[in-house]
């Protein structure tokens, strides 16, 4: 009769293992399309940070190798396709991840207005970087003023214009005051004016002191005949003949002219001995 030996009935040790194991093959089962997500995002981004970074470059390049394309213009459409890339890129990396963009939509929908609210400065300067774009009162190099602000126009992006002083001190200009505010550009034009005003002694030959000038303004390398300069007499003052002196120059030579001048009239007016009144001080003591 054969030696029938029973099977052992599982213990509570086998059932726990096997417990653990299907329970760690269904987190997994439930995990790993969620880390496939995370892989497939965190590639896209890089991918797509380099796609950016190249397509900025490519951009770059073309738009300043362009003679039509002005540089501030430039700089603000890189900025512009740069935010608008990278905005593109993280709605692609949340879809990626699973999460449903028409949610995401519906929220950033409901907080537009609160958002709005907190970056109205922001939006405000964006507009007016696209309103200087427009009607393009300055460009790069431009000397402007505008509210207290002046400086030389050194590059413009989407939210501010930066501004070199003549001391070299950068300022940075929101663009809702460059495009709102009264802006006097100095170098838009060819040519500039150079005004300059002398006052003489009441016993000053009016004549003979307009020849001095006259001939002081034209004989600078840098003026211009055309338009011509101009002396008159600009008002009789309490006590002197104020004249007024008008030089054309171009853009660029205007303060080297401007100091030239001040400094050639002042000699020319002593070696023909025609004073400059100013003011005197008497001072009496009284204890004498």
């Amino acid at each position: 009769m054969p030696d029938v030996t029973p099977t052992p009935a599982p213990t509570a040790e086998v059932f726990s293992v096997q417990a653990a194991v299907d329970g760690t093959l269904e987190i997994w089962e439930q995990v790993l399309p969620y880390l496939k997500n995370v892989g497939l995002a965190i590639l896209y981004l890089v991918l797509g940070l380099i796609f950016i970074a190249l397509v900025k470059r490519t951009l770059k390049r073309v738009l300043t190798k362009s003679k039509k394309v002005d540089r501030g213009l430039a700089s603000f459409v890189v900025s512009a396709v740069d935010i608008s890339l990278k905005a593109l890129l993280l709605v692609g990396i949340i879809a990626t991840l699973g999460i449903e963009t028409t949610s995401i939509v519906a929220v950033l929908g409901a907080a537009s207005f609160t958002v709005g609210i907190a970056l109205q400065g922001s939006l405000s300067n964006f507009a007016g970087g696209v309103m200087l774009l427009l009607f393009k009162p300055f460009k790069v190099g431009d000397y402007v003023e505008c509210q207290d602000y002046g400086g030389t126009v050194v590059d413009m992006n989407i939210f501010s214009t930066i501004l070199d002083t003549f001391d070299k001190k950068r300022v940075i200009v929101p663009n809702s005051i460059m495009s709102q505010g009264p802006l006097t550009n100095y170098t838009t034009n060819a040519t500039r004016r150079v005004d300059i005003t002398v006052g003489v002694d009441y016993d000053s030959d009016i004549d003979e002191t307009k020849k001095v000038l006259a001939h002081v303004i034209t004989s600078h390398s840098k003026v211009l005949l055309d338009p011509a300069p101009l002396v008159r007499v600009k008002e009789l003052a309490e006590s002197s003949i104020n004249f007024t002196a008008y030089a054309w120059v171009k853009t660029e030579d205007y303060w080297d002219v401007f100091f030239d001048l001040n400094e050639g009239i002042k000699k020319a007016l002593d070696r023909n001995s025609i004073d400059i009144p100013y003011p005197h001080m008497t001072i009496v003591n009284k204890n004498k």
